[in-house]
């Protein structure tokens, strides 16, 4: 069975003139989802703002790389990653989370984050080990209720195969006894155990001696 939370990609090229059209690509997501304009306009603006903080802080001038940007319904409402392999956040080691205490030891990260506290609701940052690091930000959808999201992304309906047939028991069937166990039970449902046999090897007490001619 197929998920049906909305989920997408795209790769721009680490110039911050891409941070726009990558924006809109975020946002136009974001619209099918159902986020009210209000909401969208402050996404772009943080969007735009983060992709140019993280390409500065990330690469040096003239450096190329790839900079992903990946959009997920999630039940708190949209999340975007911004996934590179440049710079990673600070002196932390591979697979740990930024926490908000240690983003002010940042150089270049602590400024632009604040600011994108105004647009957006949870900024996390992750360095990857290999495979880069990520600023993850998410926007809560506030025109939907909660539920909506787990049934749309978590709870898969059960469907029945069309070939299976319902299985119909008569009341005789449904009738049933219980009792305690009597003490003749136990012989009958006790653990069998099965003492190992050790069978002896005879050891070898003669020797054999060859004399030899001269």
């Amino acid at each position: 069975m197929e998920s049906k939370c909305e989920y997408s990609s795209m790769q721009i090229p680490n110039d911050p003139k891409y941070a726009t059209a990558a924006a809109a690509y975020v946002c136009e997501i974001a619209r099918t989802i159902g986020m009210h304009k209000k909401d969208l306009i402050a996404l772009e603006k943080g969007i735009i703002e983060a992709i140019n903080a993280l390409i500065g802080y990330s690469f040096e001038a003239g450096e190329r790389g790839i900079l992903e940007v990946f959009c997920e319904r999630i039940p708190q409402g949209f999340k975007v990653s911004l996934r590179d392999k440049g710079l990673p956040f600070g002196a932390v080691e591979a697979d740990l989370s930024i926490t908000e205490g240690q983003v002010d030891d940042i150089p270049g990260m602590a400024e632009p984050i604040s600011h994108l506290k105004a647009y957006l609701d949870e900024i996390r940052m992750h360095n990857l080990g290999p495979e880069g690091k990520e600023l993850v930000l998410i926007k809560h959808l506030k025109n939907k209720d909660i539920t909506d999201y787990y049934a749309a992304c978590d709870l898969e309906p059960y469907e029945p195969s069309s070939s299976a047939m319902p299985v119909v028991l008569s009341t005789g069937q449904l009738k049933c006894r219980v009792r305690q166990m009597n003490p003749g039970d136990a012989a009958k449902y006790r653990k069998p155990y099965t003492k190992p046999t050790v069978i002896p090897i005879p050891m070898i007490t003669s020797i054999i001696r060859i004399k030899l001619s001269p």
